[in-house]
């Protein structure tokens, strides 16, 4: 499972036929050799619609599975709709039903449209910025026709892929955090002196840490409970992309269940940290009284606040019946919660090295060791947690 944390097929072009895969080699088979290591963009987030990179996969999913052979009118409309992708033309669609927002209508019928020269489209300047314009002015820029499709029948029959695609990107976020959750216990692990950064048997590790605090004795055990969620959960969204054009039922539950279990953890770590006790005497930024000045947060109390909603989030999944629909908008909500409470975590990491004089050893580290650089090394305010918290992501899903 590990292509689906690939994201090396946004470069490829789409053949008739035979589509290059969002998620990369392995989850479809694709053509051509993966190309080398790059940044993923920094696409806009909005409530009421789907990001730019949902979209493309939507639609990929769609060109997937309808024939581009032949010369119908079907055909020819889907090849045109390849070739619009192949050009990173990308519709302004809303979140469709299952996702718990949006206007409730269909995704795709708003593709179509967008294809066809009407309503909007994403665009970018080429530095990071994205913007939503016109459909018929985005593909004029673009030097594409519009795309005009005779019937309703292809997205009709497809309207479970505007779930599939936003839960498949869920899945990539949430593995990347289990992986950031791996990263921060082995900095902690390190920093705090209890030994070795890898797992231990359950044997070794009872007898090494029996008198550390539980977070200390029990994080390798949630890592690893997290690593096989998502393994196996990642299956199932594999199946469901190939063979069922639909989520999995209670997908969302199981994201969530996984993603609160990682998020608890980055939390429980954070204030094992902050703690003299436990840390060498060392006062941190959040622990030295400066929490509330001059803008700044109190970082171990909105990280609770963010667990508190993430739990909440947890129990109306987890009690729906099969034929509720799925709570996509909760899970997004949840993992950027997350992701700020981990990116917490690791900027406190930061500040222990900084104090202690470890020197970061991976690239990550040094990365976010020039964050705090540039922060100016205060305790960081809320909205730089969460900067840091979108490079973090950002760096742990780049191939």
């Amino acid at each position: 499972m590990s292509a689906l944390l690939s994201w090396s097929g946004w470069g490829r072009r789409v053949i008739p036929g035979r589509y290059c895969p969002p998620f990369g080699r392995g989850v479809f088979e694709s053509a051509g050799p993966a190309p080398a290591r790059s940044a993923v963009p920094e696409y806009p987030r909005d409530a009421d619609v789907q990001p730019p990179d949902v979209t493309r996969t939507m639609v990929w999913l769609l060109l997937s599975r309808t024939p581009t052979h032949g010369t119908g009118h079907d055909a020819t409309w889907h090849r045109a709709l390849a070739e619009q992708w192949n050009r990173e033309f990308t519709p302004v669609v809303p979140r469709g039903p299952g996702t718990g927002a949006g206007p409730g209508g269909q995704p795709l019928a708003h593709a179509a449209r967008a294809a066809a020269g009407h309503g909007l489209a994403w665009w970018s300047d080429g530095r990071g910025t994205w913007r939503k314009v016109p459909a018929a002015d985005a593909l004029r820029r673009l030097g594409l026709d519009p795309a005009h499709q005779a019937g309703r029948a292809a997205t009709v029959l497809a309207d479970g892929l505007p779930g599939l695609a936003e839960a498949l990107h869920h899945h990539v976020s949430l593995r990347a955090l289990v992986l950031a959750n791996t990263l921060g216990t082995r900095r902690l692990l390190a920093l705090l002196g209890h030994g070795t950064e890898r797992p231990h048997p359950v044997a070794e590790q009872g007898e090494h840490v029996l008198g550390a605090p539980y977070i200390m004795r029990r994080s390798w055990q949630l890592v690893l409970a997290s690593v096989d969620h998502v393994t196996t959960e990642g299956a199932r969204l594999t199946h469901a992309a190939i063979h069922d054009a639909q989520p999995p039922a209670g997908h969302a539950a199981q994201q969530l269940t996984c993603l609160h279990r990682s998020a608890f953890l980055a939390g429980r770590q954070q204030a094992l940290l902050l703690d003299p006790r436990h840390n060498g005497g060392i006062s941190l930024f959040a622990a030295s009284g400066r929490s509330t000045a001059r803008g700044r947060s109190d970082l171990p109390g909105t990280v609770r606040e963010h667990l508190t909603v993430i739990r909440t989030h947890c129990h109306p999944a987890k009690s729906a019946t099969g034929a509720a629909p799925e709570r996509t908008a909760e899970v997004a909500d949840a993992l950027q919660r997350a992701w700020w409470c981990a990116a917490a975590l690791f900027m406190t990491l930061t500040d222990l090295c900084r104090r202690t004089g470890a020197q970061p050893d991976v690239s990550v580290w040094r990365g976010m060791a020039g964050l705090w650089t540039s922060s100016g090394g205060n305790e960081p305010s809320g909205d730089e947690v969460a900067r840091a918290a979108g490079w973090l992501e950002r760096e742990l899903l780049a191939p």
